[in-house]
């Protein structure tokens, strides 16, 4: 009786077994779903973190914004908005000397005639800040040898044509001569000086 019990034990572990297999062989696999690392994008972070960079310049918060726009700038250091933000910053901070550090190096990014003679401007306006007078003469005579023209930029050359010679050094000019112009930043191509200047809204 004992080993018939034993028996029937064994049939139906078996027959447990068998069953069990054979759904695990033909139960369906179990979905695997690839994760895909996102590709990081140096330009769209320069972008982000300049806008983040302007809402701060907005709000007046110089020292905020200054830090976003260098951030942007490592990102992207060919792009010369950030730098141009960047600048203005420390301009309307009064941090001149930092300003016009900026706004010298810009000019060997720009591309752009027009707008090489506006930071020329630009940088003028840092020099005369300083007490550099005579620098500030020569950057500004820079600007309209590179095709810059405001009333404003010329009552500037006006004044300082009553201190100094007409022959003075008009400062560093980066006029490329013909066949030697480069391409330009898509910024110089979706934006204009005029525009720009009266975005930035720098201090008198």
């Amino acid at each position: 009786m004992i080993r018939l019990i034993f028996t029937v034990i064994i049939l139906i572990s078996a027959v447990f077994y068998s069953g069990c297999a054979s759904l695990f062989n033909h139960s369906s696999p179990v979905p695997v779903t690839r994760v895909t690392e996102a590709v990081f994008d140096p330009v769209q972070e320069s972008h982000y973190l300049l806008l983040q960079g302007k809402m701060e310049y907005s709000r007046g918060n110089y020292i905020e914004a200054s830090v976003y726009f260098q951030r942007a700038i490592g990102f992207d250091f060919y792009n010369p908005e950030p730098h141009l933000w960047l600048a203005s910053s420390y301009y309307n901070l009064g941090w001149y000397s930092m300003a016009s550090f900026e706004f010298d190096r810009i000019v060997f990014i720009l591309n752009s005639s027009e707008w090489r003679g506006f930071v020329f401007y630009l940088l003028g306006r840092t020099y005369e800040k300083q007490g550099k007078l005579g620098d500030a003469y020569g950057r500004y005579k820079a600007a309209r040898a590179e095709g810059y023209s405001t009333p404003e930029l010329e009552q500037r050359i006006t004044e300082f044509e009553k201190k100094y010679e007409d022959d003075s050094e008009p400062g560093t000019s980066s006029v490329l001569k013909e066949g030697e112009q480069k391409k330009l930043t898509e910024f110089e191509k979706t934006h204009e000086p005029k525009e720009f200047y009266r975005t930035i809204k720098l201090k008198p």
